[in-house]
């Protein structure tokens, strides 16, 4: 039976209705699942209806999943609870506060049908002058930061939504914005393991879920990748610190791959190295990879059973979790 590379990948949708051939790409390709933005929310019945509509298109259930962390990232807004930056969560000294803030988020994602949220931002604010992180990190101060990312993946997955960990190992000291291009880190990886890693440990003592891989050369682990495509830093991950759950990437369609990658080249890359779940912002990326991936599937067998594998994993890993 021919394999569909499909069911390792996250697609956008171009609106706030399923269209005819999102639809049908969805269903040929058995997509994993679907990642909403602002452009597909307009109200909590309207994204209940679209929810809908994708999980009818075939029996087995689909990933709905959503960036809702808070502060200037939160996708839904009108009829949603408006949440606090992770920073002015964390200045309130309350992992308690955090798990009852998470907790609500969860009930109002689930409640429409989101099963999968892109939080909490895991990052150690190491460097002030890192924009792309910012206000979105719980802090600096390891302890600290661990509690209430731990607050915030039980209060998410008490609800059955899971949570995702990000952004692996650490995106807190860069300059470069990985949204526009690759940073390349230069914290000492040594002392990364002692800080960074350390946040993320405690996510995984706390079962979290996902854990999202970032657009970020880490020299120590790979030279030439960035930790979302490096073979070295997915082994690290989930051979060394023994993460259990899925890894999944950062948008692919960020400048850090776009700018410096191949579409096809950039996903295999990734899943080769063991991401579970490819993300793309957009319907027609997403179709555009898949088609080629599928492809190359057919003419390289080798390529087909890593990628079979993957899957495998990936079915197996879930079912020890909720959609």
């Amino acid at each position: 039976m021919t394999f569909n590379c499909g069911r390792l990948f996250l697609t956008g949708l171009s609106g706030t209705k399923l269209q005819a051939e999102e639809k049908q790409f969805i269903k040929d390709n058995d997509i994993a699942g679907v990642v909403l933005f602002t452009k597909n929310y307009e109200s909590k019945e309207q994204i209940k209806n679209l929810i809908k509509s994708i999980q009818e298109i075939t029996l087995e259930k689909k990933i709905i999943a959503v960036d809702h962390e808070g502060g200037r990232v939160q996708r839904f807004k009108e009829g949603f609870s408006k949440v606090p930056a992770a920073k002015e969560i964390a200045e309130s000294g309350s992992p308690t506060n955090c798990f009852d803030v998470y907790s609500q988020i969860g009930a109002e994602l689930r409640e429409v049908g989101i099963n999968l949220n892109f939080a909490p931002v895991a990052d150690l604010l190491t460097n002030p002058q890192c924009e792309v992180i910012g206000d979105r990190s719980f802090g600096s101060d390891v302890s600290s930061v661990s509690k209430f990312v731990s607050a915030s993946i039980r209060g998410l997955q008490k609800n059955n939504v899971m949570a995702c960990a990000k952004h692996f190992p650490g995106h807190g000291d860069t300059i470069v914005d990985s949204h526009e291009d690759l940073p390349r880190s230069e914290r000492d990886f040594e002392l990364m393991k002692e800080e960074d890693v350390q946040v993320f440990k405690t996510a995984f003592k706390n079962k979290v879920a996902f854990t999202m891989m970032a657009h970020l050369i880490i020299p120590e682990l790979d030279k030439e990748l960035p930790a979302s495509l490096s073979k070295a830093a997915h082994h690290y991950l989930i051979n060394e610190l023994a993460f259990k759950g899925l890894v999944v990437s950062d948008d692919m369609e960020m400048g850090a791959i776009t700018k410096n990658y191949g579409a096809v080249e950039s996903a295999k890359l990734a899943l080769e190295a063991g991401t579970h779940l490819v993300e793309y912002r957009s319907f027609e990326a997403c179709r555009d990879v898949v088609i080629e991936l599928n492809k190359k599937c057919r003419d390289d067998k080798e390529l087909e059973t890593i990628l079979r594998e993957r899957d495998f994993d990936k079915k197996s890993k879930l079912n020890n979790f909720f959609l």
